[in-house]
């Protein structure tokens, strides 16, 4: 019963996989089905159907109900963490000598290889036309080490006096193919390890029917179900809602015509060397908002400028720049790490690409705050940024799963920036956008803006040193 039921096969038996999947939820089974089964027979004749029940009590893989009445795995397959189906290929070998049928030899079988250890099935092979048994039988071992001591048998088992042939199921289909000279590269359904299992008729009716592929299919059936009855997530990015996908980006779509025109300026010229104080410095006065957008290697660089409300307020409404005030940006920032730079009002689609980066980058970080925390445990509050676990303690950790989790259920979510004063990292990596607000630089900012080619220095002293040596 415990193989009726095991991952050899029940998901290629279709009569059992839809009683106990498609028709039954909880996968409950009546025993009196299992007992009527023909190799079942022996042990209810006599005894009936409560023997059956009584003797699955002390299945460790299987369980009754209450009533004794249905049996079922205790850990359905869908729940699996692994699937030891997944290498049964590998674990199974082929041994040939077995002569010509008897009654019973199937339960003599399974007699025999049990004294080499623990069998998950013996499979008799048969001539697919007459189904005649061939004389040999595929047997999938429970583990590696079981499988390879029993081909490392010497001499070799024999059956009833006559020494079989025993090889690996691999190294059979191997030779089997090398016979009827098939082209593996030629035939993709055949190509790879298992595939060419399907050179054995007699195992083509488990191909026929795999209730694994059912158990995916309902697995990616539920998680569009889930994902489709999640609520919408929105972000707040100067004044308007822009909507997130399911996974926390925004579509191109939701920024058209929802930011303001004019009030980004591009710059040229600066190489891989941007200190923001270059830029922020003679600007701040004029511009309470000032963000930058660089990362080394870029041939232009964009910068938004806020200015307009009321002296001092927190976020002050963006206004398009004036032709004078493009003058001055001009007059005021002539050379960016000390190389003279070139500005220019950015065009339509550099603004689309800026607001697009921007609010990507703004909702996967407020995407991620949003998942699922786990309790303070004492982190050291604020750091850099204003942002909570962003100082020098760590404070608590949060593993990825919940990371990377989508919140249940997130409204209208204001962003986080710009915030007040703040210690931005302004070393991003290359591929992360950069979003900077005024703040005096850090040390670890003043080493990068030294340049690249202040770093090989040491090494190369080391190199000198150590030829010396």
């Amino acid at each position: 019963v415990e193989f009726y039921f095991s991952e050899s096969n029940l998901p290629f038996d279709k009569f059992l996989f839809t009683l106990s999947y498609k028709e039954n939820p909880e996968h409950w089974v009546p025993v009196g089905t299992i007992a009527s089964f023909k190799r079942m027979r022996d042990y209810t004749a006599a005894k009936g159907t409560a023997y059956v029940a009584e003797a699955l009590k002390p299945s460790t893989v299987l369980e009754l109900s209450e009533d004794g009445e249905k049996v079922r795995r205790k850990v359905a397959l869908e729940d699996l963490d692994h699937r030891s189906g997944h290498d049964a290929f590998a674990r199974s070998i082929y041994a040939k000598g077995f002569g010509e049928e008897t009654p019973g030899l199937q339960h003599e079988l399974e007699t025999f290889f049990t004294q080499f250890g623990r069998w998950n099935v013996v499979r008799t092979r048969r001539e697919k036309d007459t189904r005649a048994f061939k004389g040999s039988v595929f047997v999938e071992f429970a583990d590696m080490m079981t499988a390879n001591k029993f081909l490392m048998l010497d001499p070799k088992p024999q059956w009833k006096g006559t020494e079989l042939i025993t090889m690996s199921k691999k190294a059979y289909c191997d030779m089997k193919v090398a016979e009827k000279g098939i082209d593996l590269t030629k035939d993709p359904l055949k190509r790879g390890g298992r595939g060419a299992s399907v050179l054995e008729a007699d195992e083509k009716k488990f191909s026929d029917f795999s209730g694994w592929k059912i158990i995916g299919k309902q697995r990616r059936e539920e998680k569009i179900k889930k994902e489709a009855e999640k609520p919408d997530i929105y972000i707040d990015m100067e004044g308007e809602k822009i909507k997130l996908s399911k996974d926390g980006k925004v579509d191109p779509k939701e920024v058209e015509g929802k930011c303001r025109k004019g009030a980004i300026m591009a710059f040229e010229g600066a190489g891989g060397n941007v200190p923001w104080s270059d830029i922020k410095d003679p600007l701040k006065e004029a511009f309470p908002r000032i963000y930058v957008q660089f990362q080394r290697g870029d041939k232009v660089g964009f910068v938004l400028l806020g200015q307009g409300g009321e002296k001092g307020a927190e976020n002050p409404p963006l206004e398009a720049l004036t032709d004078e005030q493009v003058d001055q940006i001009k007059e005021k920032v002539k050379t960016i790490g000390g190389k003279e730079v070139s500005w220019r009002r950015a065009s339509d689609e550099e603004e689309q690409k800026y607001w697009l980066d921007r609010a990507n980058w703004i909702a996967q970080k407020v995407f991620r705050q949003s998942g699922p925390r786990q309790p303070d445990r004492g982190h050291r509050g604020r750091g850099r940024g204003g942002h909570q676990d962003r100082g020098r303690g760590r404070g608590p950790s949060t593993p990825k799963s919940e990371r990377r989790s989508r919140p249940e259920a997130v409204p209208t979510i204001k962003s986080t920036l710009p915030v007040p004063p703040a210690k931005p990292i302004e070393a991003a990596p290359a591929e992360s956008v950069k979003m900077e607000v005024d703040a005096p630089a850090t040390n670890g900012k003043r080493k990068l803006e030294e340049g690249p080619d202040a770093a090989p220095e040491p090494k190369k002293a080391k190199v000198e040193e150590a030829a010396a040596a």
